[in-house]
């Protein structure tokens, strides 16, 4: 029961691999997850709302039966494999990978 008090008071143990402090290893991942999570709500909305609008406006239509099949198969597919598509959609259309960098800066200083 001393790690759930650790874990009230900020504590979050140690990482295996570097044996730093587990919150200095999160900490700077924070950003970046959170601009995830909410560009997946963006798109969920953006997508999400009208799509049911359309369906509850056009009921047992074709379109209503597509977007049902579209919704349910966006819902049942496994999130890996469906950012796996994603990725490769992206290459087929653009020709490249989109690799997301924080700080683009740094990454050219680097090179």
């Amino acid at each position: 029961m001393t790690w759930v008090t650790g874990l009230a008071h900020g504590d979050l143990g140690y990482a295996y691999v570097s044996e730093r402090p587990a919150i200095e290893e999160i900490a700077p991942r924070i950003p970046i997850s959170a601009k995830l999570a909410g560009m997946a709500i963006f798109f969920a909305i953006l997508f999400g709302v009208p799509f049911g609008v359309i369906s509850a406006v056009r009921q047992n239509t074709g379109l209503d039966y597509f977007l049902r099949v579209l919704s349910l198969s966006g819902l049942s597919l496994p999130s890996f494999w469906l950012g796996l598509l994603v990725l490769m959609a992206s290459v087929h259309w653009f020709g490249t990978i989109p690799i997301y960098d924080s700080n683009p800066q740094a990454s050219a200083a680097r090179r």
